[in-house]
């Protein structure tokens, strides 16, 4: 074999790279959907002095629908961490972290993030929004990557955007 000819095996080992790098990009991005979640299923774990305080956990669970259709089951924890007073002055809220797993028919998302909630009361403000990350997903959802803004109805629905970012 001349010196400069490359070897079979160096040719395929090339042809994989090139084609290993053009797939790097990663899945395509999902595109934006609105999931409407029905009335979650709460239960409590009160860790400290009784009712709503620091480091109270709340485990639900949720159906959810897609135009209409059901469309998976979103499952959440939220674990108190203070609560303080808005800048008004005038309304305690509890700030709390959450993890929010959506199981849905063509994989998982998931988000996490922070939000103020009423003082003592375990649902969201209604009509305001809070915005989490989407920090990943499986399946149809690998890598993905968004903001989640979650609005609790005044029937005790939630409207659940999803976001995508590239």
């Amino acid at each position: 074999m001349h010196p400069r000819t490359p070897s079979l095996a160096a040719a395929a080992v090339a042809a994989l790279a090139i084609t290993a790098l053009a797939g790097c990009g990663g899945s395509s991005t999902p595109a934006d959907f609105t999931l409407v979640q029905s009335p979650p299923r709460l239960v409590t774990l009160d860790q400290g002095s009784p009712g709503v305080s620091t480091a109270d956990t709340l485990v639900f669970r949720g159906k959810l629908a897609k135009d209409g259709s059901a469309f998976g089951t979103v499952y959440g924890e939220q674990t108190v961490h203070a609560g303080i007073q808005l800048d008004t002055g005038q309304t305690m809220v509890d700030i709390r972290t959450a993890e929010l797993i959506f199981d849905l028919p063509d994989g998982q998302i998931v988000a996490h993030g922070v939000g103020a909630f009423p003082r003592g009361d375990w649902r969201l403000r209604s009509a305001k929004p809070v915005v989490r990350a989407i920090v990943g997903g499986t399946k149809a959802y690998i890598g993905a990557r968004g903001e989640l803004t979650t609005t609790r109805n005044a029937n005790g629905t939630y409207t659940q955007a999803f976001h995508f970012s590239d």
